[in-house]
């Protein structure tokens, strides 16, 4: 029955991917994104780990969110007279990016520098010698000073990804900047800093070019698989690392990606519980520790919780993380499709004018945004961290870096028109 289950979703998935494509012209569009990604988990879990449980409340979950995401965006969106990609950035202010760019490397060189020497006191490393990250966190060694230091690099991540879109050799100054994060990873034995950077580049590269992606092709393809591997081998190094040869790492890098879904799946049948602080919600867990300090927020761990589906097997514990879990915490089932519905209609907005070719860089950044939150949603959701409404204040800055002052003048004149040697390079749609 399982079987049944996890295959109907992936087929259901699959068709709302398809309209999703038929509307908007382009696969990657907020809806491929989010129905894509559980496909992706539901197919490998299948494959590889088909002994996971798998519920038809899940899986109503998922496609009815799916569903509900996908009619937000038909009520906002517009299907252009052509399909074209945003106008190409504004290549001027060149000593103002180049200075930003200096200070984003410092910025993510000295966080890898307090980080090693965090480690280095000794906080949160057992008697065995592993370095336990929930310990440290809990004995106080996160300070305010370097969680300030890894949001700004996250703010660093999406300005190298925008400023590459002007470069020769974009790949040598994103692979540099990920290349530090990547380190930063494995010196504090953890896999998502990684793994946020790469697909928030995914994400701004994305809705800059969505005309590359309006058929599967081979590059496509490639550049999915490409992806995919390097995710797969982060977790594969910093697991082995975390567990120095104590454990099977292949077995805990499968039950890490593929079964937080199962998790919660065993939450809405009763067959684990979750232990919530009742004082304070956990959708915008990170705006509102933002606002209130270190005082009454939430407790630490309270969303690390985690269930183990096999007996005297370590390797198949996994965090309860997805994004159902604080939305139907915080707003109930049905609140919680409300929700998703209005991602929609701003997704809808967003991609109309993507794909109508006027998108400019902040509204890039917030498409960008709302792709990655989309991308994570089987595992957890980016609001509960205090980077994302940062990232959308960078955004502000973005837009005025990078948008053109002379074409912005033209387009708002009565009558005006967009200079020819700035219009966006339109492809009819097919």
């Amino acid at each position: 029955m399982v079987h049944v289950i996890r295959l109907g979703l992936a087929g259901g998935l699959l068709i709302m991917m398809a309209l999703a494509r038929q509307n908007t012209g382009t696969w990657a569009n907020p809806v491929g994104f989010y129905a894509g990604t559980f496909m992706v988990i539901t197919l490998g879990q299948e494959a590889m780990l088909p002994g996971l449980p798998f519920s038809e409340l899940m899986a109503a979950m998922i496609l009815g969110s799916t569903i509900a995401l996908f009619l937000g965006m038909l009520v906002t969106w517009r299907r252009p007279e052509r399909t074209a990609d945003p106008p190409p950035l504004y290549p001027g202010r060149r000593a103002a990016r180049t200075l930003g760019l200096c200070a984003a490397f410092t910025v993510a060189l000295l966080y890898l520098y307090e980080s090693v020497q965090a480690r280095a006191t000794g906080l949160g490393v057992t008697d065995s010698g592993l370095f336990d990250r929930a310990q440290f966190f809990a004995l106080g060694g996160q300070t305010l000073y370097l969680r300030a230091l890894q949001a700004l690099t996250y703010c660093g991540v999406l300005y190298v990804a925008f400023e590459a879109r002007l470069r020769r050799r974009p790949v040598v100054l994103v692979g540099a900047y990920l290349l530090i994060v990547f380190v930063q990873g494995i010196t504090f034995s953890t896999k998502l800093a990684f793994l946020i950077s790469s697909l928030l580049v995914l994400a701004v590269i994305v809705s800059g070019y969505p005309t590359r992606f309006g058929r599967v092709n081979r590059r496509v393809l490639a550049g999915a698989a490409g992806a995919l591997l390097i995710v797969l081998l982060t977790f594969h190094i910093v697991t082995a690392l975390r567990h120095k040869g104590a454990a099977d790492v292949s077995a805990v890098t499968g039950y890490s990606i593929l079964a937080p879904p199962s998790a919660y799946s065993l939450v809405l049948d009763g067959n684990a519980s979750v232990d919530l602080d009742p004082r304070w919600g956990m959708t915008i867990a990170g705006p509102r520790d933002l606002l209130l300090g270190e005082g009454d927020t939430r407790r630490f761990g309270v969303y690390a919780q985690s269930v183990q589906f096999n007996a005297g097997q370590d390797e198949s514990a996994t965090n309860i993380y997805t994004w159902f879990l604080p939305l139907r915490h915080d707003f109930g089932v049905p609140g919680t499709f409300v929700i998703i519905f209005g991602l929609g209609l701003a997704a809808g907005a967003l991609a109309t004018r993507q794909l109508a070719g006027t998108l400019g860089p902040f509204g890039q950044t917030a498409l960008a945004l709302l792709n990655l939150e989309l991308l994570f949603a089987p595992i957890f959701t980016l609001t509960y961290y205090n980077f994302t409404p940062l990232l959308l204040v960078i955004g502000l800055l973005l837009a005025w870096l990078y948008a053109d002052p002379a074409r912005s003048r033209h387009v708002h004149e009565p009558g005006g028109r967009r200079p020819p040697h700035r219009a966006p390079i339109a492809i009819p749609r097919r």
